[in-house]
């Protein structure tokens, strides 16, 4: 009796599946997407301190009025810088003197020389009036760095 030499199927034309199957594999694209969120708010939040931390200021720390001589009213303007340096003919003082709201003289002062972040000094300044209507006048000083404002102070 001649019986089959191989089995009576054929071969599987497939290999034969994973019995449990595998588990999925898990995709970390949200992983990464959160971390680089992360490294560029960190490199945004560094680079806006540095900017802001050299970013030069002045303000205004008191304004004294020294009295009107002929046909000048006579200020002393202590300002504080903070920040960088600034360098020659960046800090501008704006004087503006106002009769009645209306503009009748206005001046510019501005820095001769380089100074220092963390510097306080004082300027004298002066600006022309009417004497004979001096209580009618108001003062407006505006003080800009690298042509921003960075302060503004009225004085009647």
């Amino acid at each position: 009796m001649g019986g089959p030499t191989g089995p009576p199927f054929g071969a599987p034309s497939t290999p034969w599946p994973y019995w449990p199957p595998p588990p999925p594999k898990r995709k970390k694209t949200w992983v990464l997407v959160i971390v680089a969120v992360v490294i560029v708010a960190f490199i945004v939040l560094g680079a806006s301190v540095a900017f802001l931390s050299t970013q030069s200021r002045a303000t205004f720390v008191r304004i004294d009025k020294s009295g009107a001589s002929g046909n000048s009213m006579f200020f002393n303007v202590t300002i504080r810088t903070s920040g960088s340096a600034i360098d020659m003919d960046h800090l501008h003082v704006y004087l503006r003197s106002l009769r009645l709201g209306a503009t009748f003289d206005n001046a510019v002062y501005y820095n001769v020389d380089r100074i220092p972040g963390g510097t306080e000094f004082v300027w004298n300044v002066d600006i022309q009036i009417d004497p004979l209507d001096e209580p009618s006048f108001t003062y407006v000083f505006t003080v800009e760095v690298n042509g921003s404002q960075t302060d503004s102070s009225t004085v009647s």
